[in-house]
């Protein structure tokens, strides 16, 4: 069921301003912005009006990913008696304008240097920061403007930052050519998301200037090969720990493996390794027990430097990171074993991995009947690039 201001958006009741999210009731306070932000400098630029205060001291640490929380303004309250005390609407009027902006550390994703996320390279305006900024907040966002202003990676900016903010929902993209539908999903590919969880849907995808497929029996093909890879992995894994037995044979006994052998002795490394009421642990005990020495023997040496007890152990957290990432794609792929069919496969790939999908407004018309019926169609973020469109 779609929210009432769309539907009268689209009926042409009310106020067309009240889609804004500004308008909206259940706006969104804290955002995660991902790597929209350049530095803390861009940031500040980028809010003219408004007073950052940064909940971090040390200038070292102000670097992205930034997570800023807003003021959200209580509309519902337009109506009741003003408050009689001038100095109070004025301090209230201050804290309106007021952004607290945490900078947050990505988590450690491993060793290996394609393990380390891919980062945006643009500087947005403020006018093109205010555009991400409701494209994120419930509420209808147009973006207009002459060609070469930058749309384009307004909106893929803003698909990357719903793809990391809320990982459980779906962003439709819709727009009115493949040429424009390909342009938009290369520069999505260039950004840190996953891409199992890209779907490329309806003619053209043969146009896009990649070597990877991914249309639906596309991202099947890819999902077959990458799970043979990531059994490959665990067979290697499993050799470094000398553990007998065929356990990369499929998802399942990878899943028991990861259960029995990798956490087991996972969790008994943290607990030789943890600070124990208080006691300091050296530097190097973090090393010296560490259980993945030899599966990790291909990554760049050396994968601990000793420098300190701390980085040590972010640097160990993220190897487990990497192993249990494997795993987890795995559980994730076993359906596959399960569905024999291509037609099938592609069906749960719709379902249940696809997180971006990406068509024309055209093959959305042919295939409305089919996306209602899987029950998919209202997970969607629906983001729409007008161009042409009737």
């Amino acid at each position: 069921m779609q929210a009432k201001w769309l539907h009268d958006i689209i009926l042409g009741y009310g106020n067309p301003g009240s889609a804004h999210y500004s308008k909206i009731p259940n706006q969104i306070s804290s955002l995660d912005f991902n790597d929209t932000f350049l530095s803390i400098d861009h940031l500040r630029s980028c809010f003219p009006g408004y007073t950052v205060k940064v909940t971090e001291d040390n200038p070292e640490l102000l670097i992205p990913p930034f997570r800023i929380k807003f003021p959200v303004q209580n509309r519902a309250d337009k109506g009741k008696k003003r408050k009689a005390d001038s100095d109070e609407e004025e301090e209230k009027k201050e804290e309106d304008k007021t952004l607290i902006v945490e900078p947050h550390v990505t988590p450690n994703r491993g060793p290996y240097p394609y393990n380390q996320p891919k980062r945006n390279t643009i500087q947005f305006t403020p006018t093109q920061i205010e555009a991400i900024r409701a494209g994120m907040q419930p509420g209808l966002t147009m973006v207009v403007g002459p060609p070469g202003t930058g749309k384009t990676d307004v909106a893929v900016q803003i698909i990357s930052n719903l793809y990391h903010n809320f990982p459980e929902q779906r962003t439709l993209i819709v727009t009115h050519s493949n040429q424009a539908l390909n342009q938009l999903f290369e520069k999505i590919m260039a950004l840190d998301i996953d891409e199992r969880h890209l779907l490329r849907m309806g003619h053209g995808e043969e146009a896009l200037e990649t070597e990877k497929d991914f249309s639906r029996y596309g991202r099947v093909n890819y999902v077959l090969a990458r799970r043979l890879e990531l059994l490959r992995e665990v067979g290697r894994l499993q050799e470094s720990l000398d553990v007998p037995g065929d356990v990369s044979y499929t998802c399942e006994t990878a899943g028991h493996f990861y259960l029995y052998q990798v956490m087991s002795r996972w969790e008994e490394y943290m607990s030789k390794v943890r600070c124990k009421q208080g006691r300091p642990v050296e530097a190097e005990a973090v090393a010296t027990h560490f259980p993945f020495h030899k599966y990790f023997s291909n990554a760049p040496q050396p994968v601990f430097h000793g420098r300190s007890y701390e980085e040590d152990l972010d640097i160990a957290e993220g190897c487990y990171r990497h192993i249990k990432k494997i795993f987890t794609q795995l559980e994730e792929f076993r359906a596959f074993e399960l569905l024999r069919s291509g037609l099938d496969r592609s069906k749960y790939l719709l379902v249940k991995e696809a997180k971006i999908i990406a068509m024309t407004f055209t093959h959305t018309a042919l295939k409305r009947h089919d996306l209602v019926e899987l029950g998919i169609w209202g997970d969607f973020s629906a983001i729409e690039i007008l161009g042409r469109a009737t």
